[in-house]
């Protein structure tokens, strides 16, 4: 948040006119960020973790070793430790209208992950969507997914600059 603070302070960046998203590690950045500032017009979650206690459970990858490594433990164990970078402990926070994709067979980040946003987002009233890709691991592989994903995420940011200021 400071490079932002930085480029609005050197004019270039609007502040009226700032977007956030990203896929996999940048869709995690994406729900932790908007759990803590309400700067942003709109959000894209891209096949984010955005609860560390499901990603352990159901990652191909997110679990012993690389927990050890990420987390310094297991989270049955050091739940603190998991708990800490947990993005839906926040979500509470949101008010960022958020555009959550997620391919239905991902391995790496469980659809879970996608569902639970979703139903957390629209139970606290915050303007979301939500579009799952049949067939798609992590990484959306089929054209036509992948021609959608970008028009979805382009359009859901456009939609929401026209909306005036915030």
């Amino acid at each position: 948040e400071s490079g932002v603070d930085a480029l609005i302070a050197a004019g270039k960046a609007d502040p009226k006119r700032l977007l956030y998203g990203g896929w996999s590690w940048g869709g995690y950045l994406t729900a932790w960020t908007i759990g803590h500032t309400q700067r942003y017009r709109a959000a894209v979650v891209g096949a984010g973790v955005n609860d560390v206690f499901v990603q352990y459970s159901l990652s191909d990858i997110n679990h012993g070793a690389a927990a050890q490594w990420e987390y310094l433990g297991n989270p049955w164990l050091q739940a603190d430790h998991f708990d800490r970078a947990n993005p839906i402990r926040f979500v509470r926070n949101v008010k960022t209208p958020t555009l959550i994709l997620h391919g239905q067979n991902d391995p790496r980040v469980g659809f879970a992950e996608g569902l639970e946003l979703y139903r957390a987002l629209s139970d606290l009233g915050v303007p979301v969507r939500f579009y799952a890709y049949p067939r798609e691991p992590h990484g959306l592989q089929e054209p036509a997914h992948v021609t959608h994903r970008t028009r979805a995420w382009l359009d859901w940011y456009q939609s929401w600059l026209k909306q005036g200021p915030r």
